[in-house]
């Protein structure tokens, strides 16, 4: 190496005032420490470590729309029972819907999955997620309206816990 090359300055293609001498092992970009990502053989910029992810999702647009006609109407449903069947046992609920809400939600996430026929999307899970909620907000806005704060619980539980396992299901 001349000495040139040694005193050469190069900087991140993503942050022009962050001075690097990182390269991506793909493109050969420098990156900073920052957008440097990590995998078994070298690090990566972001851009390549899109591209690389996007080879395993072969989901389209259209499992979005399909996905919110599966999901909302499951989530409505749910919703009711967890506010009014289950709600309305007592204290015991709360144990009930900490249980059973994994289960249902679990069931939500599946039949998504068959109707869209097992294709990954990169924002499946956050738009299924997205009607689970909006399936159990009227319930929520009802008990609050009508007054009864205790029966936010059990639908609030199934909302939590329903939205981590539809994350968890369908990443």
């Amino acid at each position: 190496m001349t000495n040139d090359q040694m005193t050469e300055v190069h900087y991140c293609y993503r942050h022009p005032t962050v001075e690097t001498n990182l390269r991506c092992k793909k493109c050969g970009k420098y990156i900073c420490s920052k957008c440097a990502r990590r995998t078994p053989t070298g690090y990566i910029c972001p851009d390549c470590l899109r591209e690389q992810e996007n080879r395993f999702y072969t989901g389209s647009l259209g499992d979005y729309p399909l996905a919110v006609l599966v999901a909302l109407p499951l989530s409505l449903i749910a919703g009711g029972l967890f506010t009014f069947l289950i709600g309305s046992i007592g204290w015991f609920s709360w144990l009930i819907a900490f249980f059973l809400s994994p289960i249902v939600a679990g069931f939500i996430a599946e039949a998504v999955r068959w109707a869209v026929r097992r294709r990954r999307s990169r924002y499946l899970a956050h738009v299924v997620a997205g009607s689970l909620v909006g399936g159990v907000a009227p319930f929520l806005v009802l008990m609050l309206l009508a007054g009864s704060f205790y029966g936010l619980i059990v639908p609030g539980i199934f909302l939590v816990m329903g939205t981590g396992t539809i994350m968890a299901r369908l990443r």
